[in-house]
């Protein structure tokens, strides 16, 4: 549901003031030190580069569900004892760079549509579709991740043809690819019910995802809420979970399953 008129014009009004108070101490603060230097020394004002609301944020900053999912998945590759690593979509400088950056890991593939045209230790690269991973041998890939993007496959946001079914063919790609005994760590933003915000991403219900890996078992289930808190469930409680379905989610959560392929 959309912002009512009266919200957006309130948010307007909060948003001009909280500039106009941020501009107002940008100009104070530039004046001190240009007089400070005169008198003190230092390095003069040569060019100006307003950074205007920095002042007033928290010490550090995350982006959102990603930071802990990151954090939380890399962790289970790690200590899965893998070698080799298989990747769609996630983040490059998050996820995939948690995994690099891991002594025990000796390569990670990046899987994508899109060209990569970069040279990076550790990190190799397939050019391929996702919706089909059609060069992609079956049983293949023992290690195989893909976080926070096939929720968008499909919607023509970033190029990519238009198709309802992408996602979905994503899924039944990548299980198809996995090994015997091999494991899928996969996330999506997740919610009570399916819905498509078009053409944003994709909402899932947390059993549409498990009905779709239908070769495979849960290993894992866990949610990130509001607030960065991390729900996990192992095997027999992420099943228990999934099966009566024992979750409250709110509008925009993140749902990350571990599957271990039959």
């Amino acid at each position: 549901m959309g912002l009512g008129i009266k919200t957006k014009i309130k948010k307007s009004i909060a948003d001009r003031r909280h500039r106009e108070e941020a501009l107002a101490k940008y100009n104070s603060d530039k004046q001190k030190y240009e007089a400070m230097q005169k008198e003190a020394g230092g390095i003069p004002v040569t060019k100006e580069n307003p950074q205007l609301f920095d002042y007033d944020q928290t010490a550090g900053s995350v982006d959102g569900h990603y930071f802990v999912q990151d954090i939380y998945v890399a962790e289970l590759v790690s200590e899965s004892g893998i070698k080799k690593h298989f990747d769609i979509g996630s983040k490059l400088d998050g996820f995939i760079s948690h995994l690099l950056a891991n002594i025990c890991i000796d390569e990670v593939v990046m899987l994508d549509i899109r060209p990569f045209p970069y040279s990076i230790r550790k990190l190799s690269f397939t050019q391929t579709d996702a919706t089909s991973l059609s060069n992609i041998e079956d049983n293949s890939i023992d290690s195989i991740s893909s976080l926070h993007a096939i929720e968008h496959f499909g919607l023509g946001r970033y190029g990519d043809p238009v198709d309802p079914m992408a996602c979905f063919k994503a899924m039944k790609s990548i299980q198809r690819v996995a090994a015997k005994n091999g494991r899928i760590y996969i996330s999506f933003p997740v919610k009570m019910q399916d819905e498509c915000h078009f053409n944003a991403h994709r909402l899932f219900c947390p059993n549409t995802v498990v009905e779709q890996f239908d070769e495979c078992a849960l290993e894992k289930l866990a949610f990130v809420k509001e607030g960065l808190k991390l729900e996990s469930y192992d095997e027999s409680e992420a099943n228990r979970v999934i099966r009566n379905r024992e979750y409250e989610l709110g509008e925009y959560d993140c749902g990350i399953f571990v599957f271990r392929k039959h």
